[in-house]
């Protein structure tokens, strides 16, 4: 076997260029290849250093990704669907069980520890139906599980909602909030009003549930999205005074927002290119005062098979009346069922890419409001033979992806949970790091879009250095760097050149500094 020896120095030069493709290289020869006893071998060994390599890698955006956790046991019959959400420092993981109950694990670490699995349906209840009808979402206070129940001798499904309001330590009795059978698309939550978009039998086809009382009363909306025809996918969001949504439909993604939570909608517009190229799995988030963020599949910048695509994404900043334009996430055609979170300036996105022998979960994240980018990073563990169905969220400190895995082609599928440290400073953190005699006084404009002022006010003469900071802690210009009189001063940023995102404003006095966080807009 000549060949031997450039095989190995092949792989050894892959492990140092790049782990991904080691993996798949690896996974062939293992699992498709196992009579070459020594390759295989090999290969595994390789797969065991990456893994110490890079169990806590960090990225080139600086996130420092902790080794993936099994949350779920082996052996479940069934694809658990997994779901995740975030309170603060909390988050949440619920997947379905063999037994067909709602499965729960807390984190109260960012997602390096976690509770012990345990149940939050009670016995009472008699079959959850379909494990990827379960639907988490907080407001920030209150966290609700919506989820599909099989009550009845005619089985009918109900729509059963509860809700914990100490971050999971108690959850109230379940109970059903309307009187048909149902199927839901998307839950959107934001202070008192709830909306549930979904199939309604006995109603017409898809159209809203509401309520405006946190959860008390509800009230279906009268006005379905398409007249005659039902929605196989569908997302919405709420942003003060409206609730919006996307699907698709005849191969594109429309939008449509509602003032009155969906009892009417506004006329449909297309927010992707409309070019028949088949656009599909819409998700979108947004935030309260109006900022929403679309992701989809679509076949014009590739497909395989009809059913991989490239994920897209695209952006509003006015509640949808104007969409920034789309942004390819992927370069290959592998990307399926995309999932976005946002907090603040951080948007992060995951996907499953099927690349026919075996799938991966990869991952890109923006501090900028998805108006630049990190490099795609592809998350799975080495010992991965299929990873699908992701979700994810971010906070003010990390990211948190949970998705579905097998670690063989026999094996069945159980729920893992990666995260991420992120290299940012939380909103609400006080930057100083030493006693303070210089005062930062406002920053003003902050928010700004190209030109702010950074004032301060020096208790006597001295050396003063104004830098800007980003959210990798790197030095990007130095405003003003000199000697001052006591009083107060200005130092004036002009930053028409750099992205929008959230910066650092680092007043330097002699042996001392403090901080002020700035958001620039574009």
């Amino acid at each position: 076997m000549k060949f031997f020896p450039f095989i190995i120095s092949f792989q050894l030069q892959l492990l140092i260029e790049t782990d991904t493709l080691l993996r798949r290289t690896c996974l062939l020869s293992f699992h498709a290849i196992k009579a070459i006893v020594p390759f295989a071998s090999l290969c595994l060994l390789l797969n065991f250093m990456l893994l110490k390599y890079n169990a806590f890698a960090q990225d080139s955006c600086g996130i420092q990704w902790q080794p993936a956790l099994q949350m779920s046991p082996s052996g479940q019959g069934l694809l658990e669907v997994p779901k995740i959400a975030t309170q603060g420092d909390t988050v949440h993981l619920f997947f379905a069980t063999d037994s067909f109950r709602i499965a729960y694990r807390r984190s109260v670490t960012n997602g390096e520890s976690w509770d012990s699995l345990r149940d939050i349906i009670s016995d009472s209840l008699h079959n959850l139906f379909f494990t990827g009808n379960i639907f988490p979402t907080t407001d920030g206070k209150r966290l609700y599980v919506f989820f599909l129940n099989e009550v009845g001798a005619d089985e009918q499904r109900y729509i059963y909602m509860t809700y914990s309001d100490n971050r999971g330590d108690d959850w109230t009795q379940p109970k059903a909030i309307n009187d048909t059978t149902s199927f839901i698309r998307s839950v959107a939550v934001l202070g008192d009003s709830i909306a549930i978009f979904g199939l309604f039998s006995g109603h017409g086809y898809d159209r809203t549930i509401f309520s405006t009382d946190e959860g008390e009363t509800w009230k279906y909306g009268q006005e379905a999205i398409l007249q005659g025809i039902g929605v196989s996918d569908a997302s919405i969001a709420l942003t003060n005074g409206w609730l919006h949504i996307v699907y698709h439909h005849n191969f594109e993604v429309e939008y449509r927002r509602s003032s009155d939570l969906g009892n009417t909608w506004n006329l449909p517009m297309i927010i992707s290119d409309d070019d028949n190229f088949g656009s599909i799995e819409a998700e979108m988030v947004a935030q309260p005062e109006g900022n929403l963020f679309v992701v989809w599949r679509d076949c014009k910048y590739g497909c395989v098979n009809g059913f991989a695509g490239s994920i897209v994404f695209r952006k509003s900043t006015d509640n949808g009346n104007y969409w920034k334009d789309e942004i390819p996430l992927t370069d290959t055609a592998w990307g399926v069922g995309s999932q976005l979170s946002i907090q603040d300036f951080v948007v992060a996105v995951s996907w499953f890419a099927d690349h026919g022998i075996v799938s991966h979960i990869e991952t890109r994240l923006s501090f900028s409001q998805g108006e630049n980018w990190c490099p795609l990073v592809d998350i799975t563990p080495p010992e991965s033979y299929d990873a699908v169905v992701s979700d994810i969220v971010v906070n003010k400190r990390s990211v948190a992806v949970t998705w579905e895995q097998r670690d063989s082609l026999n094996d069945n599928f159980h729920t893992e949970v990666r995260s991420g440290k992120l290299p940012i400073i939380s909103v609400n953190e006080p930057l100083s790091s030493s006693p303070i005699d210089v005062l930062a006084l406002p920053t003003f404009p902050n928010p700004f879009n190209s030109t702010t002022v950074i004032a301060y006010k020096l208790p006597s003469r001295g050396n003063v250095r104004v830098e800007i900071i980003n959210i990798l802690g790197q030095e990007i210009i130095t405003v003003f760097e000199g000697y001052q009189e006591a009083g107060e001063h200005q130092a004036i940023w002009n930053a028409s050149e750099f992205p929008s995102g959230l910066y650092i404003a680092r007043i330097r006095f002699e042996k001392q500094s403090v901080s002020q966080k700035i958001i620039l807009t574009k």
